[in-house]
């Protein structure tokens, strides 16, 4: 299990892009542009298969981000871990769960019959009947 102790998030270290030279910056959004275009040229990143074809480009912008902190290799590879865990939970969530499947959902309820009296005019008397 992936968790984040409120510690340990505050010794994660950020990219400030206003203290990084222009070119690290430049080359960091033309590798994020890459990103872009080649998710809106797939259909986007819901599936492993997809996933997959961006890898290349995710690996580039993971190099030059654990370049600019000074990551080491062992870091990365926990990071590259823990981020394919995180990216198959988000792929198997894309998929409709079946209602029975999620605790607390209820079946689903047919629409009433359109075609003649729905189910509660059925059950209810009309009121002449009383007349």
């Amino acid at each position: 299990m992936v968790a984040l102790e409120a510690e340990e998030a505050g010794n994660i270290p950020i990219l400030d892009l206003r203290k990084l030279p222009p070119s690290q910056v430049t080359s960091l959004a033309r590798l994020f542009d890459e990103l872009e275009r080649e998710a809106r040229r797939i259909g986007g990143a819901d599936t492993r298969v997809k996933l997959k074809t961006l890898d290349k480009t995710i690996r580039l912008i993971d190099d030059l981000t654990s370049e600019i902190l000074g990551l080491t290799e062992e870091d990365m590879k926990e990071i590259r871990n823990i981020v394919e865990l995180m990216m198959n939970r988000r792929v198997e969530r894309t998929k409709e769960a079946r209602p029975e499947s999620i605790g607390g959902e209820q079946p689903r309820v047919r629409p009433p019959d359109r075609r003649g009296r729905g189910l509660e005019d059925r059950l209810t008397p009309p009121l002449g009947r009383w007349s």
